[in-house]
């Protein structure tokens, strides 16, 4: 709750509810907040998760479904699917808004660390990071395949 300091009066509440699955895993969620100059919003987030017991990939998120709504009751909806690598659970596709004109996808491929080294997708960019033998090397390198060419800040 959020009150106003000057009469002390109520401005805002948040009140979040929560479920979860057997593994700890949050399968929804709603969001609502009430603000006295803005009106009432949701956020209702419905999750689903893979848990693999044999291989020990547990909590993978393979769907997720937002929908945001308002108390004139306009709402927007996105649909979030993702992939994993089998032997390991590393992330290797993400795909947003699935089958509408707005979809979106991101491979994501790593080194032998784990480490996120490039993503590429339906998008006009691709993204190249690159690693010592322990940590990134900032900044990413932003490869545009409109004209091929990378760009980075990094010093020549």
């Amino acid at each position: 709750k959020f009150y106003n300091l000057d009469d002390e009066s109520l401005l805002t509440t948040i009140t979040t509810n929560r479920d979860y699955d057997d593994y700890g895993n949050v399968t929804s969620q709603t969001v609502t907040t009430d603000d006295v100059d803005i009106g009432v919003f949701n956020f209702v987030t419905n999750n689903l998760y893979t848990n693999d017991i044999s291989s020990w990939l547990i909590g993978l998120l393979i769907q997720s479904d937002l929908t945001k709504s308002d108390d004139n009751q306009n709402t927007i909806s996105q649909t979030k699917l993702y992939e994993y690598n089998a032997s390991n659970g590393l992330l290797t596709k993400e795909t947003i808004d699935p089958n509408t004109d707005d979809e979106v996808i991101r491979d994501y491929v790593y080194d032998v660390f784990g480490n996120v080294t490039q993503i590429t997708g339906t998008e006009e960019d691709q993204i190249v990071r690159e690693y010592d033998a322990v940590f990134p090397l900032p900044p990413p390198t932003l490869v545009s395949s409109a004209s091929n060419e990378a760009i980075s800040s990094k010093p020549s």
